[in-house]
């Protein structure tokens, strides 16, 4: 009985325990090309390459390809999306990390406007989102150079979130869409 009660707090309290996940989005403009990471913990959970083309997003894997199109993005009946607006409530921002480096070659002045223009964006950004209380630690870079040509954007996120907190967002978001489903 005291084995079974261990357990089942056990796996209570792995529910209750906030986790830690950190992403990374990185993306070249002028090469149109980038990638997006998830770690867990220092550990990589996956690494998509992708490539924006004409009315749709490339997704490349190890093994294989998909696509996204631009109008699934706009329809509000995808269950992912009710999923991901409900876990957005609740999940809390550990660090969030904006990084860009703008040069273009024998061109001084275009990359520093740009990038004060996108420092004064991100600070605006910073004061908006300072004030919740989601939000820890967010930091902005800017570099801007004119020995050669490119445009890099990289977006470094850390979130904490628990398990039952994301079955809860499920269950909500699986309701939701039954409930649109019975209406129809």
């Amino acid at each position: 009985m005291k084995i079974i009660i261990g357990i089942f707090l056990l796996i209570f309290f792995i529910l209750l325990l906030p986790l830690t996940f950190k992403g990374k989005i990185s993306y070249n403009i002028f090469n149109n090309y980038g990638y997006i990471s998830l770690f867990f913990f220092s550990i990589k959970l996956c690494l998509l390459k992708i490539k924006i083309l004409p009315f749709k997003i490339r997704f490349k894997t190890n093994k294989k390809k998909f696509y996204l199109t631009f109008s699934s993005f706009i329809s509000e009946d995808n269950f992912g999306e009710v999923f991901l607006n409900t876990l957005l409530k609740f999940i809390k921002f550990k660090s969030i990390k904006f990084f860009t480096n703008m040069s273009i070659k024998d061109n001084a002045y275009f990359p520093y406007l740009i990038a004060g223009t996108l420092y004064i964006l991100f600070g605006t950004f910073y004061s908006y989102y300072s004030l919740s209380k989601n939000f820890y630690n967010v930091e902005c870079l800017n570099f801007a150079n004119f020995t050669n040509t490119n445009f890099v954007i990289n977006l470094t996120c850390s979130v904490k979130v628990s398990l039952l907190i994301i079955i809860i967002c499920f269950f909500i978001s699986v309701f939701k869409n039954l409930k649109r489903e019975v209406k129809n």
